[in-house]
């Protein structure tokens, strides 16, 4: 899954790179059309703004931080190291592209609100993908039975936020996608590296003899 996440992320970093037509007349058919249909629902613009809150960068690193510190509580010491290298790994890879490709944001950013930077990928998607995404593989590990409502919760949430950059007008609808394939892929890839290297991760405060069986 990691790979098929990851050639989707440079895909779309390609398409954005050479200019694509079909995908910038896509990203700009979406700006215009959620722009028209959110002025005439202020409601929707408040739940957007809400809603993204989810993916804010500093939120994102207090909660990576809040479950490093539950970890360590716990004795869960390579959980909490997991979470950690997900968020660094994450935002240094959504910098470096960035910086790189430095587009431009679209025509209606800054009118429901403000957002500074490149636009690909989507930071807050980014964030929001990885962070959720290894709280649930984290929180779930050894209990097979939860993990698929705990990741599609997450997969939800990540979606949600996503959604909620293209409705404020500060990104298209290629840099959320592209924000989480790359914060989905690394939270993926980064946990089955781990596993392999260290074998199963155990769960945040489980009982050692649950992941023993």
């Amino acid at each position: 899954m990691s790979a098929v996440l990851g050639a989707v992320f440079v895909a779309l970093l390609v398409a954005v790179a050479v200019r694509w037509s079909p995908l910038l007349h896509l990203d700009r058919s979406a700006d215009v059309a959620v722009h028209g249909w959110l002025l005439r629902r202020s409601g929707a613009v408040s739940a957007a703004r809400l809603v993204t809150w989810l993916g804010d960068p500093r939120l994102v690193t207090a909660l990576t931080v809040l479950g490093c510190v539950v970890a360590f509580a716990c004795s869960r010491r390579r959980v909490a190291a997991y979470l950690l290298v997900v968020r660094a790994v994450a935002w240094v890879l959504e910098l470096a592209v960035k910086a790189g490709l430095d587009r431009a944001r679209p025509q209606h950013a800054h009118v429901f609100a403000t957002a500074a930077g490149s636009s690909f990928p989507s930071g807050h998607s980014v964030g929001a993908a990885a962070l959720w995404v290894s709280l649930a593989l984290a929180a779930t590990d050894g209990r097979s039975r939860l993990r698929p409502p705990a990741l599609l919760l997450a997969g939800a949430l990540s979606v949600a936020v996503a959604a909620s950059r293209v409705a404020l007008g500060v990104h298209y609808l290629s840099d959320v996608a592209g924000g989480l394939a790359l914060g989905w892929g690394v939270a993926l890839l980064i946990g089955v590296a781990g596993r392999w290297r260290l074998g199963s991760p155990p769960s945040i405060c489980a009982d050692p003899k649950v992941n023993a069986e």
